[in-house]
């Protein structure tokens, strides 16, 4: 397998060989975890100096793409075949953006659901009976990174469509502190547990229009709730969460 520099701009050199080691994963059939040849041996393989090698190659550890363990080599990361990225960049939490983020999930949450009924499969059936536990779980204080699956995310790539899936991962990514803050607003936790056990089996057994009614409406809800918090001349004592 050759690589040749020739043709390359200077000004994009490192971009370029990114592509090219992409390209190259792809050809080798290589797969997440797995390890690439040592960055002098690339470097040869692209004819590029080690230098521009490891701007590409830090180019595609940014994104997700590659991991660069120190001590260890240069190993395929998760996000080699995303096509929508999360920006991961801080912006101002506030109750605004949560309800401008609800508005976001009910104008494409209620087609996913839809889609989902008609795509799941076994084992989206069985991650989304195991994510109902997390709405009746009273969130806590501070907002961190859970390990037990999101019941909208698995609901997403249960629809069978890559980037409808990364889209609402992306933003449940950015947005984890509004997420928060809404599942603070929306307190009823036994309607929240309610409204997500209709929807999962309405999915469970293939009913697309009651699948997309009932998640238009949770989300409706939800929405009522965040905007009325919002109007508020006061909002709600702990409704915001602080970004750590």
């Amino acid at each position: 397998m050759a690589f040749s520099p020739e043709g390359l701009h200077r000004e994009s050199l490192s971009q370029q060989v990114a592509d090219q080691v992409v390209e190259f994963i792809r050809r080798s059939g290589l797969s997440e975890g797995d390890s690439l040849p040592p960055t002098r041996e690339l470097a040869r393989l692209f004819g590029v100096n080690t230098g521009t090698l490891r701007e590409a190659l830090r180019q595609l550890e940014a994104t997700g793409g590659l991991s660069l363990r120190h001590g260890s080599g240069v190993y395929v990361g998760p996000n080699l075949d995303r096509l929508v990225m999360a920006n991961p960049t801080s912006v101002t939490v506030s109750l605004e953006t949560a309800v401008v983020l609800i508005r976001a999930r009910l104008a494409i949450e209620p087609r996913i659901a839809a889609l989902a009924a008609v795509h799941r499969s076994d084992q989206d059936v069985r991650l989304l009976r195991e994510a109902l536990s997390v709405a009746s779980t009273p969130p806590d204080p501070v907002p961190h990174k859970s390990s037990k699956p999101n019941f909208h995310r698995v609901l997403a790539r249960a629809s069978g469509n890559q980037i409808l899936a990364e889209i609402i991962d992306s933003l449940l990514t950015v947005h984890r502190v509004e997420q928060h803050t809404i599942r603070v607003v929306y307190s009823d936790r036994k309607k929240d547990f309610e409204q997500h056990s209709a929807i999962y089996e309405a999915v469970r057994d293939g009913d697309p229009d009651l699948s997309f009614s009932l998640t238009e409406e949770h989300l409706a809800d939800i929405l009522t709730v965040a905007e009325g918090a919002l109007s508020a001349k006061d909002h709600p004592a702990g409704v915001m969460a602080s970004r750590e």
